[in-house]
Parts: structure tokens; C-alpha cells; sequence
């Protein structure tokens, strides 16, 4: 659930994106418009990547820290 929750919010991420992308091609930038695909490929390749922990104390192992990093926001 918690997959599908994120892959919703970087689908909202990818259409203001590509929105704003069209926005300035018509005003005449050159910019790339992002890809849903590859956004996608990105997020399920850092998805299952060994985790890599910063220096200092580990994650934090409380069910609400688990949590928030399955969700992307901890």
C-alpha cells in the first residue's frame, strides 16, 4: 500500500513537471520533459538498492520510523 501511496505522489511530481516543461517550451526554453517510465525505473531500482545509512547513529527502528522511511519521508 505504501508502494502505491508514493508512486502516487511522484506521479503528481511527473504531470507538474511535464506541465510546467510545456509551459516552457511555449515560452520557448529548450528543457526535457520527464518520463514517467524512467521516473518510475528509478524509483524501483532506489527501491531495491542495499540501504546506505549516512554516518552517526543508525535509522531510527520504531515502528513510526519504519514508517516514514517506507513512505519516503523519514
Amino acid at each position: 500500500m505504501a508502494y502505491v501511496i508514493r508512486l502516487e505522489d511522484l506521479a503528481r511530481d511527473a504531470h507538474a513537471l511535464t506541465v510546467a516543461a510545456g509551459v516552457a517550451v511555449a515560452m520557448g526554453a529548450t528543457i526535457e520533459r520527464p518520463d514517467w517510465d524512467t521516473v518510475k525505473a528509478e524509483f524501483d531500482a532506489d527501491l531495491a538498492a542495499p540501504p546506505q545509512y549516512e554516518s552517526g547513529p543508525g535509522p531510527d527502528r520504531s515502528g513510526r520510523g519504519i514508517r516514514l522511511r517506507v513512505l519516503g519521508v523519514g
